[in-house]
């Protein structure tokens, strides 16, 4: 799988393809996400550690019973869901004074 996205082995120790890998220090509070069923479902939990030991504020949650790539399934309701409260969550970081505007 790494091979199909990253021909060169090498280049996965850079920060500007795995984050994880540089200093997080000061970057923007963070929502990260994981599917329960997916093989890189240990990734999500390990970077949001590495932000938090870095002082990022961040949300982090796996989503049970999803699958990988479920954001972009647009056939699965309960991804629908999800997406609905990403966007609120974001919705709250971006504006936390105004928690209290509906969204659309």
């Amino acid at each position: 799988m790494r091979a199909g996205y990253l021909p060169d082995r090498s280049l996965s120790l850079d920060p500007r393809v795995s984050p994880i890998e540089g200093d997080l220090t000061g970057v923007a509070p963070a929502i990260v996400r994981g599917a329960e069923c997916d093989p890189l479902r240990d990734h999500a939990p390990a970077y949001a550690a590495v932000l938090e030991a870095a002082g990022v504020p961040v949300r982090f949650r796996i989503s049970p019973g999803m699958l990988h790539g479920y954001w972009s399934t647009g056939v699965v309701p309960r991804a629908n869901e999800l997406a609905d409260q990403l966007c609120e969550e974001l919705a709250e970081l971006l504006a936390p004074e105004h928690t209290d505007i509906p969204l659309p």
